[in-house]
């Protein structure tokens, strides 16, 4: 999901027009909802300091719109393929066998990423037998993980 898409799915959970929001962010009354828009669609790409204030007035971590991210299946593959260059021993990769198809499964030898993927899974099976709702299930990611310390990004 790119910048712009992000932004929007934020903003529209959090009930909050484009107008609302450009508002917030100081546009003026006739431009407020069309920079949002702007950016949403990616016509435009806010600056840091926009960022930051954008995830302040959702209140979501910054890091939801700073970091890179990957927002599809090439990237992510380019991603491992270059993970894998630096640490060879990361992965595991295996093919599972069942009735229906062969599918490929990927272990990674990190306890650290490990532990967010059972937390993860775990948020999921809630999610599936609705001990937790789809907005809550979404909130959770949108402040994972939870104990991380506050990050202080430096605008440019």
């Amino acid at each position: 999901m790119n910048l712009g898409a992000r932004i929007r799915k934020i903003r529209m959970f959090r009930n909050i027009t484009q107008k609302e929001l450009g508002r917030r962010l100081g546009y003026g009354e006739n431009s407020a909802d069309v920079r949002i828009a702007q950016y949403e669609s990616g016509q435009r790409t806010p600056k840091q300091e926009t960022l930051i204030r954008i995830a302040e007035i959702l209140e979501v971590d910054v890091r939801n719109f700073l970091s890179p991210g990957i927002a599809t299946m090439d990237e992510l593959m380019e991603t491992l393929f270059w993970m894998d260059e630096e640490n060879r021993g990361l992965f595991h990769l295996f093919l599972l066998n069942d009735s229906e198809s062969e599918i490929v499964g990927i272990t990674m030898r990190d306890k650290k990423t490990m532990s967010y993927l059972q937390e993860w899974m775990g948020k999921k099976q809630k999610l599936g037998d609705g001990r937790i709702t789809e907005e809550e299930y979404l909130e959770w990611k949108l402040h994972w993980p939870e104990d991380k310390r506050k990050t202080e990004y430096k605008t440019v």
